[in-house]
Order: C-alpha cells, then structure tokens, then sequence
C-alpha cells in the first residue's frame, strides 16, 4: 500500500489484500477508517511510492499484476476523492517497491524492480510537478535494489536496507541489505553504516522523536524487532508487542509512531501506535 500523513490524517492508497486495489482510507485516530473511494482512476497497485509534496497527496509507480504489468504512472489529489494525472508514462522504467521522498522542493524516487524481467534499478530520478522526470544517477554507490527504505532526517535524503528478489517462493532471496547511505542531493551518497541492524527488506521506516527507526521486516523470515537511531551509524535494538510482519505501513501521525497491516502468518488490518498524543 501507500500511505501519508496529510491534512491532520492518515491515508492509506491501493494495496494488497491479496487482490490488488485503488480505494482510499482515511483515519485521524488509528480506530475510525473511513472509505473515501472505492475505485480511483488510477489502476490497482501495490507496492507503489507515496509522498505529499506542494499541498498534494502523491501515488505512482507499482505493480498492476504478478505478471509483468509494472506502473509508470503518476497521479495526484488534493482531497483524496479527485485525482489528476500528471503523466501516464514517466521516463523511467516501470518499477515497484522503490523508494520515495519529498525532499528540497521535489519529489524523489530511487531503485526499485521491474516485476516483469525481476530487473532491480541503481537509479535517482527527481520532479517537481510529477510529469517532467530528471535523472539525477543511473548508478547510485548502493547499487541495484528494491525493498528499501526511504526517508528523509538531518537535511538529507536515506536509503536503508532492501534487497534482490526473485521467483523462489517463499525466500525469493538473492539478497538482503543491512546498510545506510546517505545524501543531499541525490548524486553523491555516503555510506554511514554496511551493517546496522540483520539485513532486511519490507522493512517499515520513519523519523520519529528525533530519530531513525526501522521496524520488521522480512529477512529469512518475518521480522518484529525495532531499531533506532540518532545518527544513522550506531542503532540499539527494541522488541515489539506486535506480530512478525513485512510491508506493513508505517506513519508519525499526532505524536506517535504508527506501523498498521503487512503480512506475516496472514495478511493484517490492525494498528499499534507508540507514543501519547500531543
């Protein structure tokens, strides 16, 4: 799925459960959901990158099916309810499970794989209205991967753990990462740490209380153990209440941290939050 905090909410976009979808949820408390549409015109997805960026929800990239058909699209609302397109076909490859931020003005999207040919990309792309791409690198030092997290703490952009997949079902493993980089504009990235925390992907991520903080995961199995960070180099371990999973959604939303849904023994519609209200 997509989610974002916007406009004093949560918001989920698409997702998985297990047939792909195009609806929106809304939440201000993490209890109440409510279903603004059923059906955008955006096709089904998952895994596809969300952000807010100039007063704008944002949803693009993603898988449309399991066989092939990989998004290139990008849309945008100002409601959740009206959406526009801004391109049907962006410049770059059509790829799910990438990374996005809003960072300096822009929107930015990196790595990622093409579910079709199982191509995982090296690669930074940057917009500011969502339909004239830039490529910023075609080879970024993390090199080729997907899964991975992406926020944005300290002024600059990071990229954390991820991996390479492939057809063997349930491992799909070629690769697992459990390294940090670093950047300010998307060229140049620094490695902060090789080994932060057992390499993962479907990790969930965010910035809150003033740190790094990485969640779950699927690294040979399903993951529920947290790690933090002030720095992005030295983590310290936590163990959560809730059950393993990977991909799940992860928000800092009124004061908490929030990390809902993902799969692990089943697929899950609960919420847990961290945290008191503000």
């Amino acid at each position: 799925m997509g989610e974002v905090v916007f406009k004093d909410a949560m918001w989920m976009l698409g997702g998985y459960t297990p047939v792909r979808l195009n609806d929106v949820w809304r939440s201000c408390d993490g209890v109440n959901w409510s279903q603004l549409v059923g059906r955008c015109p955006w096709r089904e997805r998952n895994l596809p990158a969300a952000l807010v960026h100039d007063g704008r929800m944002w949803i693009f990239a993603g898988f449309h099916t399991t066989q092939g058909e990989t998004c290139r699209d990008v849309w945008s609302s100002e409601d959740g309810v009206n959406w526009k397109a801004a391109t049907e076909q962006a410049p770059w490859a059509g790829r799910g499970a990438a990374g996005a931020v809003a960072f300096g003005g822009r929107m930015w999207l990196t790595g990622g794989f093409n579910i079709g040919n199982f191509e995982h990309y090296t690669d930074v792309w940057t917009s500011t209205d969502g339909a004239n791409w830039e490529l910023v690198s075609d080879q970024a030092p993390w090199g080729p991967r997907a899964m991975h997290a992406m926020v944005v703490f300290d002024g600059m952009m990071w990229v954390m753990g991820g991996g390479i997949y492939n057809h063997n079902y349930p491992l799909n493993t070629v690769a697992d990462y459990g390294d940090v980089w670093c950047s300010d504009d998307g060229d140049r990235w620094a490695k902060v740490a090789s080994t932060a925390w057992p390499a993962r992907r479907f990790h969930a991520s965010a910035v809150y209380d003033g740190k790094l903080w990485v969640l779950g995961g699927f690294a040979r199995g399903n993951r529920n153990d947290v790690w933090c960070s002030n720095n992005g180099s030295t983590w310290s371990q936590h163990q959560a209440p809730w059950p393993i999973r990977h991909e799940s959604g992860c928000l800092v939303h009124d004061g908490k941290l929030w990390i809902f849904g993902g799969y692990g023994d089943t697929l899950y519609n609960d919420v847990w939050a961290l945290g008191k209200a503000t």
